[in-house]
């Protein structure tokens, strides 16, 4: 089953995105310019063996802290390049 990827935006305008790291897991990443991106490191969001799975954590993150997609908030996409 396909997840369908949603980005988010944080309070200062950054976006967080679910990508694939170098170790070949998954995790939150916040995005820096236009293709950079850098870990965002939380307990709530740990590396995951899948992108489901890092994407179910960053989906709850963000409810649990009242985030927005980033698809509203930029009136964009709000989808994540793999």
């Amino acid at each position: 089953m396909m997840v369908q990827p949603t980005n988010y935006q944080l309070s200062d305008g950054r976006i967080l995105t679910v990508r694939q790291s170098f170790n070949q897991k998954w995790g939150t990443f916040i995005l820096e310019g236009s293709r950079a991106s850098r870990r965002f490191k939380s307990n709530a969001v740990p590396m995951r063996n899948s992108r489901a799975e890092a994407q179910a954590d960053l989906d709850e993150y963000a409810e649990a802290r009242g985030l927005i997609p980033a698809e509203k908030a930029r009136g964009g996409h709000g989808t994540a390049e793999a």
